[in-house]
């Protein structure tokens, strides 16, 4: 539509119409006359056009869902390095355990150092008499033989102390003084490695003739003769063994008895070498 627009209010039959074009100078300003009415109201006009986009809103409370189903078992990852140490913790104060199992034998330890000299020996019916070392050279040796005396006197070693010597008391060499007739002894003068050798004839009318090579108490070998018969039968072994300074050597006859013949028997012995340091 062009061209102005002139509005026409009706003010009733009376006064006529008026125009507000008619009031230049008041466009705002109509003249008062009495209200009307309240009309009819009109129809609703066209939607305006999209207005600009708000600012944006407080952000809300966050939300909390549902928990999802258990995932399946990751692999197993790589080992870590090894932590640090930690501080030791306090001590604690447990009640004593019971003792446990006794443990098993331990190995044999290795030689201790050479002790100092005991005491003089206790009588023993297997010293009669001792003599003391005589001096001399390193050379150390000695045989001896047995005396008519002294087959009479091992005949009887059946009926003798089972401690008891075989008597060799006649002498053939004994450098150095270490073996004593009296009780025919060897007395060892000093740690060392030593070779002995004994026989010992059996008795014709016995079956069997058992000798013992003795060291202090012990055991070291053993000869035998058996079987009757008119010659001479002999019980005869050697031994190397090592010794302790004052360590004790005889021959003993542990079963049957000796023919009562002299110089049959024979006992013989000598150091090989010393122990060093010893």
């Amino acid at each position: 539509m062009t061209g102005s627009c002139r509005i026409v209010c009706g003010m009733g039959a009376e006064n006529g119409n008026i125009y507000l074009s008619d009031y230049p100078n008041s466009p705002n300003k109509v003249p008062e006359t009495d209200k009307g009415e309240k009309g009819a109201a009109g129809r609703p006009g066209k939607a305006g056009p999209q207005g600009p986009p708000g600012e944006r809103g407080l952000t809300g409370m966050p939300g909390k869902g549902l928990y999802g189903p258990k995932g399946e078992k990751g692999a197993e990852g790589p080992h870590g390095p090894q932590g640090d140490r930690g501080l030791q913790g306090p001590v604690g104060e447990g009640k004593k355990g019971d003792v446990g199992d006794k443990g098993q034998k331990g190995e044999q330890g290795y030689r201790g150092p050479r002790g100092q000299p005991g005491d003089p020996a206790p009588y023993h019916p297997m010293i009669r008499y001792v003599h003391p070392p005589a001096p001399g050279p390193l050379k150390i040796v000695f045989s001896a033989t047995n005396t008519y005396k002294d087959a009479r006197y091992n005949a009887g070693g059946r009926r003798r102390n089972s401690q008891a010597t075989t008597s060799f008391s006649h002498v053939l060499v004994n450098s150095g003084g270490h073996y004593h007739t009296r009780n025919s002894v060897f007395i060892a003068p000093m740690n060392g490695t030593y070779s002995f050798t004994f026989s010992v004839p059996k008795h014709h009318k016995e079956d069997l003739l058992e000798v013992h090579l003795m060291r202090n108490l012990q055991k070291q070998v053993v000869a035998i003769a058996t079987g009757p018969n008119p010659g001479v039968s002999m019980a005869t072994n050697t031994a190397i063994i090592h010794l302790d300074d004052k360590d004790l050597v005889w021959v003993k006859v542990h079963r049957g008895a000796i023919e009562e013949k002299e110089r049959l028997a024979t006992f013989t012995g000598c150091l090989l070498f010393p122990d060093l340091g010893g």
